[in-house]
């Protein structure tokens, strides 16, 4: 069975005023704490982006 993303494998871009930061998902508290709870990165992440996931085209 696959294991799926692991949340270290996962980069956020979050936009600033001067640019955007790239941050490893498990490196940010709380994401590593849902991770830790046994949600998946792609739980975890969308649902603390929601206005970002619409970003992503739906088959």
């Amino acid at each position: 069975m696959e294991p799926g993303i692991d949340g270290r494998e996962v980069l956020l871009l979050i936009p600033e005023k001067e640019g955007t930061v790239v941050k490893i998902s498990s490196d940010i508290d709380s994401i590593r704490a849902l991770l830790k709870a046994d949600l998946t990165p792609g739980e975890v992440v969308l649902t603390r982006y929601p206005e970002q996931s619409s970003l992503v085209e739906r088959t």
